[in-house]
C-alpha cells in the first residue's frame, strides 16, 4: 500500500486524538471506526492496533468498561514494544476504574518502566496517576503521593497545567 495512504490515515489518527483532548469523544469514535476500516482495507495491519488502542481510551473514557477491555484486547496484536506498553498502561487504568486495584498497579508496574525508557511523557504521567490512583486506596499512601508529585511535574513540563493542578488535589486525597 502506499505512502500516502499511511500518511493520510497517521494524519487523520492525530486529528481523532486532538477531538479525544478537546472532549469530543463521540466524533472522536466514529472517526477511529472509520480509521479501522480503512486501514483494515489498505492492509495496514501494523496501524490497525493502534487505532484500538485510541479506541479502548475512548470507551474508557466514556465509562465503557468493557468495551474499553474488548478493544483493549484487539490492540494487545501488536508488535510493537511501545504500543504494547500502552496497553499495559490503558489495562491498569481499567483496572483502576473497575476497582481492581492491586492488579492496576501490577499492570501499570510494567508499564511504566518502558514510557520512562522511551520517553513518553504523557503517557508516563498518566500511568502514574492510575498506579497514584490505586496506590491510594491500597492504603499505600506514601508511594502515592510519590507518584502524583512525579505526574504533576511531567504534565507541567508539557505545558498541562489543568493536569498537573490535579495532581496537586490528588496528592491532597493522599494526604
Amino acid at each position: 500500500m502506499s505512502a500516502a495512504v499511511m500518511d493520510d490515515l497517521v494524519g487523520r489518527h492525530a486529528l481523532v486524538l486532538a477531538d479525544v483532548e478537546r472532549g469530543r469523544v463521540a466524533s472522536a469514535a466514529g472517526e477511529v471506526r472509520v480509521l479501522i476500516g480503512l486501514a483494515n482495507r489498505a492492509g495496514l495491519r501494523e496501524l490497525v492496533p493502534r487505532l484500538r488502542l485510541t479506541m479502548a481510551w475512548i470507551e474508557l473514557d466514556r465509562g465503557r468498561l468493557a468495551a474499553c477491555a474488548r478493544q483493549l484486547a484487539r490492540a494487545r496484536t501488536s508488535s510493537c514494544a511501545v504500543d504494547l506498553a500502552k496497553c499495559d498502561c490503558l489495562g491498569g487504568l481499567l483496572r483502576c476504574a473497575s476497582g481492581a486495584h492491586s492488579a492496576a498497579v501490577d499492570e501499570l508496574d510494567l508499564a511504566i518502566p518502558v514510557l520512562r525508557r522511551v520517553g513518553e511523557r504523557r503517557w508516563l504521567a498518566n500511568a502514574l496517576v492510575g498506579r497514584g490512583t490505586a496506590l491510594g486506596y491500597l492504603h499505600r499512601l506514601t508511594a502515592a503521593d510519590s507518584d502524583f508529585e512525579t505526574a504533576g511535574r511531567l504534565y507541567g513540563s508539557l505545558g498541562e497545567r489543568v493536569r498537573s493542578a490535579a495532581c496537586v488535589h490528588n496528592r491532597g486525597f493522599v494526604a
